[in-house]
């Protein structure tokens, strides 16, 4: 078979007649959709006439007289058929004349269909007539459109696929003699059928036969549809990350898409009569992965389509390849991890998160908001190292423009929310198809996203989170029974208030300068609860300038999910929300903004903590829902010599023990003493030992003193060349402290 003759089995299926005998007028059928190509409608007949072993037919105008195939025992009709442009529908063009004996069938049609202005549509269409060869082959082409049709008919590579599995149904020797007349005629068109196929697919198979030996297969584009093995699995990459997944392909199409108009260049392209914008055509295959939903697991539609190219291409620039065994081994081990995943977890995560973004600007977008990708959609990237919450449902709820799967199951009233449990487990056999990413929050991002599987881990919470606090020993344990309390009552509340679900809450607020500690012991809270610590900012919360109507939506969200979360919220720098308001400033935003805040607040069943440095009066109505307020004062020395201590046993630095005499250790007592003396907040103390860490292992030194001189020589350089006031010289400040710079420079390299 030459390659002319191979190119013709890549077609998407086109309308057909029934065309019988020279002259008749057929009625309207279905097309095969096999994989799923689409159903049409097939109008008009066509009409020949037959000259010895050839004849002459006219199409659109022109006379054509092909030539007959060579002869074999076909066993049943076949003819040629080509796209009538003019009549819009196939037109008969010549059939083999059939032989006298032994006798021609006519319960199997076959049709050789030819289209020259869409050459990509060229098949081979085989009708079924016989009502029990069509009840054998239909178990066997489950989805196939075109076999509930009034004549029943498939495309023939189709058939080609499943060549092997018909051959096995038919019965051989002694089985066969013993069947009745009318199963050994289904039997005997069948093998008609399939000596039919081997003999026009001949050529098709040599050349799979060589693919298979090949190192690195290559393929033409008009034989992609070869790769579709009855029950061949896909491996391809997801649309996010670029990660491999599996899915099952459900169909496949040979199609022309039109010219994308709303690009300029092409709308220029299309209004010019010299140069028309050419159709694109494609190849494609569509399928099935699975998704957690949030209430159970979906099918969810996957397409990856291969533009027409020439030659030969390796299977593994296609975009999709065969699944083989050893890679679906390894898909199964990341679905166990996935389904561990099904619900609500907080977790550790350690690499990238990717979320969609729109490039317009909404007057009043959703900030948890994440739309599906289109015009205008670009997908982002950011390091979210840290902890995250996976969660489907909330991510569906908070983002409801990225919800693809039916909204009434987020209700719990919906018939969907009362499915049995998820039924996948350890040992299903679909594990494979679950997808490599989850949806969550970053509370490090403070943003909705996609995460790897793969980067997720349990979280090692600090039991001992509280010692590290530098407060009295009593306000440490007072802090401590509060937050006990809270956790271990929620659903049993210590005291009730008249209106139920109000004052439910635990509120405090931590007041002191910056680097004293309030950021900390809301961290200590937070691990020592082993809960999520949700911190907000002002910024989040969009009070500056002032807009009370985006506050109190964030604000409102925000309570919202850290009440499914159980989370701690931390509102840092929560001043606006706690200034004293008075009658000059009492307008429509001030009351606002803060009405709407302290609503939100005196509702609220969780612990939230406001944090600021605010030293002016704070309102009355925000004191009298506050349940526990800290002062953080100033760091003496005695509370830096502590804290520095503690910062450098965390950085896995050792510190003189004048009880054990003779150890070795980096750091003296004498040495800590003057550290301490140093007038800096607590924020600064760990900045330095960072750094200074940073500074030690890129000269593979065991950190010790001279690495914080360092840091402070730069550190007090900078402040005294930036920190000099308005009207300082510039080229002064670029000569006199080039050194310094370049040390800060360098210094910072080693700290990325």
């Amino acid at each position: 078979m030459s390659t002319s003759t191979i190119k013709k089995l890549a077609a998407q299926l086109r309308p057909v007649p029934n065309s019988l005998d020279s002259g008749s007028t057929t009625r309207s059928q279905e097309s095969e959709r096999g994989f799923g190509q689409p159903n049409s409608e097939s109008r008009g007949g066509s009409h020949s006439t037959m000259e010895g072993s050839s004849y002459t037919t006219s199409i659109s105008g022109m006379e054509v007289t092909p030539q007959v195939p060579s002869s074999y025992y076909l066993g049943f009709k076949s003819c040629n058929q080509f796209w009538d442009q003019g009549k819009d529908q196939w037109t008969e063009t010549y059939r083999v004349a059939p032989p006298e004996n032994p006798p021609i069938s006519n319960r199997i049609m076959a049709y050789n269909r030819k289209n020259s202005a869409l050459p990509h549509n060229n098949h081979i269409w085989i009708e079924i007539r016989g009502d029990s060869l069509l009840e054998l082959l239909r178990p066997h082409f489950q989805g196939f459109s075109a076999f509930t049709g009034v004549v029943s008919g498939i495309d023939a590579r189709h058939i080609y696929m499943q060549r092997k599995t018909l051959q096995a149904l038919i019965p051989r020797s002694t089985k066969f003699q013993a069947l009745s007349g009318a199963d050994k005629t289904m039997y005997t068109d069948l093998q008609h059928l399939l000596d039919y196929i081997e003999e026009e697919f001949a050529d098709v198979t040599l050349e799979l036969e060589h693919m298979k030996q090949e190192e690195d297969p290559h393929i033409r584009w008009d034989l992609l549809w070869a790769l579709f093995a009855p029950g061949e699995l896909l491996e391809t990459n997801e649309s996010i990350f670029g990660l491999d997944m599996a899915f099952k392909p459900t169909y496949w199409i040979y199609s022309i898409t039109a010219p994308d108009y709303s690009r300029p260049d092409i709308y220029q392209q299309a209004r010019s009569p010299i140069v028309p914008p050419a159709l694109q055509v494609n190849f494609s295959v569509q399928g099935d992965f699975l998704e957690w939903t949030g209430r159970g697991y979906t099918s969810v539609r996957i397409e990856r389509v291969v533009p027409k190219y020439t030659g030969g291409r390796s299977i593994h620039t296609l975009g999709f390849k065969p699944l083989t065994p050893e890679r679906k081994a390894g898909f199964m081990e990341r679905g166990r991890q996935y389904i561990k995943l099904s619900g609500v977890f907080h977790l550790n995560y350690q690499s990238y998160i990717m979320w969609e973004e729109h490039e317009g600007e909404n007057p009043y977008p959703n900030p948890f908001a994440v739309r599906r990708a289109g015009p205008g959609i670009k997908i982002r990237k950011a390091r979210a190292d840290g902890r995250v919450m996976i969660d489907m449902m909330s991510f569906r709820r908070f983002n409801p423009d990225r919800d693809v799967w039916n909204a009434d199951d987020l209700s719990d009233s919906s018939s969907q929310a009362k499915q049995e449990p998820p039924s996948l487990n350890e040992n299903s056999p679909e594990l494979y198809l679950l997808p490599p990413t989850v949806f969550g929050w970053s509370f490090e991002l403070r943003r909705w996203g996609q995460f790897m599987v793969e980067k997720l881990s349990p979280i090692t919470f600090e039991p001992n989170a509280f010692t590290h606090l530098v407060l009295p020993e009593d306000d440490k344990q007072f802090i401590k029974a509060l937050v006990e309390a809270r956790a271990t009552t929620e659903e049993a509340p210590i005291f009730e208030d008249v209106v139920p679900g109000k004052g439910s809450g635990l509120v405090m607020l931590f007041h002191g300068g910056t680097g004293t500690g309030k950021t900390l012991t809301a961290e200590a809270i937070s691990e020592h609860l082993q809960l999520p610590l949700y911190k907000v900012t002002s910024e989040d919360l969009d009070v500056s300038p002032p807009s009370p109507e985006k506050v109190e939506v964030k604000l409102k969200r925000i309570l919202e999910i850290s009440s499914l979360w159980k989370a701690v919220v931390l509102i840092d720098e929560a001043d606006e929300f706690i200034k004293e308001r008075s009658p000059s400033v009492y307008g429509y935003y001030g009351p606002s903004s803060s009405g709407a805040f302290l609503r939100l607040l005196e509702y609220h069943s969780g612990i939230v903590i406001l944090t600021t440095n605010y030293f002016g009066a704070i309102d009355t109505a925000v004191r009298s829902r506050i349940n526990f307020a800290l002062r953080y004062k100033n760091l003496d020395s005695v509370s830096r010599r502590i804290l520095w201590k503690k910062c450098l046993l965390l950085a896995s630095a050792t510190v003189q023990n004048p009880d054990k005499p003779g150890v070795d250790y980096d750091f003296s007592q004498e040495e800590l003493s003057k550290l301490a003396a140093r007038n800096t907040n607590g924020r600064e103390i760990k900045n330095v030992v960072q750094t200074a860490r940073a500074l030690a292992r890129s000269v593979q030194q065991p950190l010790n003193i001279t690495h914080i001189y360092r840091v402070w020589k730069v550190q007090d350089a900078f402040d005294a060349g930036i920190w000099t006031g308005p009207g300082y010289a510039e080229d002064t400040l670029q000569t006199s402290n080039s050194s310094w710079i370049i040390s800060a420079l360098e210094l910072l390299r080693f700290c990325v």
